[in-house]
């Protein structure tokens, strides 16, 4: 019902930009804007932008993903606005007899007095295996740590069936 009724009548709005060089097969390279009203209830609208860019390269053996990211929140009615940045990387290894090796060291920061003050900082590696059953089925076993500023660090074990269609 999202593409139809907006809790706001303000639709969302995404514009991206990529490039694939053929010098470096299989890079890819880009950026995007994303920009949205916010109505959350009891309190005033908050116009988001999200500025995001990434660099991939896939290679037959070898998958390198970056994305970095500043969500900008401006409140309606006061001057003050907020910059929060993030972002992550990933590194993936396929070794011949073992199944393959995953790693996203994860950072985000959420300003406490941009309303996030339940988040604060968030950051941690996240490890794993996946094996591909085939083309469009692959298991995944991951581990994630994430340090909470001052609150207790989060382990957490996750076991994952991955479908492409």
């Amino acid at each position: 019902m999202q593409n139809v009724v907006d809790e706001n009548n303000h639709k969302a709005v995404n514009f991206e930009v990529f490039a694939r060089p053929e010098a470096v097969r299989g890079l890819q390279t880009g950026f995007s804007i994303y920009r949205d009203l916010l109505a959350p209830l009891n309190s005033p609208r908050i116009g988001e932008t999200i500025f995001a860019a990434h660099a991939v390269y896939v290679g037959p053996t070898f998958e390198w993903l970056n994305e970095a990211l500043v969500l900008r929140h401006a409140p309606q009615g006061t001057p003050r606005v907020f910059h929060t940045p993030g972002f992550y990387h990933s590194d993936f290894q396929t070794f011949r007899l073992l199944p393959p090796l995953l790693a996203l060291p994860i950072y985000q920061c959420f300003p406490e007095r941009a309303g996030f003050s339940d988040v604060g900082l968030r950051h941690g590696p996240s490890v794993g295996l996946r094996y591909d059953l085939s083309d469009f089925v692959a298991l995944k076993l991951q581990y994630d740590y994430t340090a909470r500023g001052r609150d207790r660090a989060i382990h957490a074990l996750a076991l994952q069936a991955c479908f492409t269609f």
